[in-house]
């Protein structure tokens, strides 16, 4: 079960990210799953220094499972210490094996069906989530 949306919202205003943020407030507003925020600081600091940081996020979320929309698969790293599944919303085909290899055995969603039928073939772990508003008709894919 999904327990919250980590949401760069505050950070990022680009007009193509709109579409993320109207998902998750769709998601917020029909499921009641918390969006929690990151701050630029989670963001501007190399990974290697983010220790505490995340540390100072797990202990909110610490137990719990969430989603990341990543606009990219290097966006990722931003994320790749919480305790999340990540939606990549652009994979590109180059950008396929790094996926892969980065991912591990982790779950994660991609929402292009053309992406996913390609790496469903390399990994079990991928799933599809189509690009659309989720409404309360909507739920969540299952894992």
């Amino acid at each position: 079960m999904i327990d919250y949306i980590v949401s760069n919202r505050n950070i990022y205003s680009d007009n193509f990210r709109q579409i993320v943020y109207e998902w998750e407030d769709n998601i917020f507003e029909s499921k009641g799953i918390d969006i929690v925020l990151l701050n630029k600081v989670y963001l501007i600091k190399p990974v290697r220094n983010l220790l505490s940081v995340v540390k100072n996020i797990k202990q909110d979320i610490r137990n719990n499972v969430g989603i990341a929309y990543c606009m990219t698969v290097d966006e990722y790293r931003f994320y790749s210490c919480l305790n999340l599944i990540p939606v990549f919303i652009d994979v590109w085909p180059k950008d396929i094996d790094k996926l892969i290899a980065m991912m591990n055995d982790n779950v994660f969603f991609v929402t292009s069906l053309d992406i996913y039928n390609i790496i469903s073939c390399k990994c079990r772990n991928v799933s599809y989530m189509p690009l659309v508003l989720y409404s309360h008709t909507h739920s969540l894919p299952s894992l």
